[in-house]
C-alpha cells in the first residue's frame, strides 16, 4: 500500500485555510488533466474512449499529479 504526504508547508500549496483541502483539489484536478492527455494519446482522433476510460484515472495517473504537485511543475 502506497500512502502520500498531503501537505508540504516549503512548497507553498497552504493558499487558504485548508491546506489538505488545496491539496486534495489540486490533485484531482491535475491527476483528471493527465487522464484526458493519456486517453488523447491513446485515441487520438480514431477512435472515441469508452465510459469506464473516461471516468477511471488511474494509479499513474494520481502519481504523476503528486511528482508534478511536489515539484512545483504541471
Amino acid at each position: 500500500m502506497t500512502t502520500f504526504s498531503v501537505f508540504s508547508p516549503s512548497r507553498g500549496l497552504h493558499s487558504d485555510g485548508d491546506p489538505s483541502g488545496v491539496f486534495a483539489r489540486e490533485l484531482c484536478r491535475r491527476s483528471g488533466a493527465l487522464r484526458d492527455l493519456r486517453l488523447d494519446e491513446l485515441h487520438g482522433d480514431s477512435s472515441t474512449p469508452t465510459r469506464e476510460e473516461i471516468t477511471t484515472v488511474r494509479f499513474a495517473d494520481i502519481s504523476q499529479a503528486y511528482r508534478e504537485l511536489l515539484a512545483g511543475t504541471g
